[in-house]
């Protein structure tokens, strides 16, 4: 299961365009190294589903709103 602080390294490397990324947590320090900005971005959205942070399926809506008159 992902965790939050994963997610925000993962989020932080995608943003700097970096492949690598490096995290702490009760169990140390992690470095991982991705392939490609591809699988950075599949398995950031698998972990913001995994922490409900999505509404996977939904895709955007927009309001509409009527005033009755």
């Amino acid at each position: 299961m992902a965790t939050l602080t994963e997610l925000t390294a993962l989020e932080a490397a995608i943003n700097r365009g970096a492949r690598e990324v490096e995290f702490s947590d009760a169990g140390g320090t992690h470095k991982l190294r991705y392939h490609s900005l591809e699988e950075m971005l599949r398995i950031r959205d698998q972990m913001r589903q995994e922490l409900g942070l999505t509404t996977a399926g939904r895709g955007d809506t927009m309001g509409v709103y009527d005033k009755g008159m």
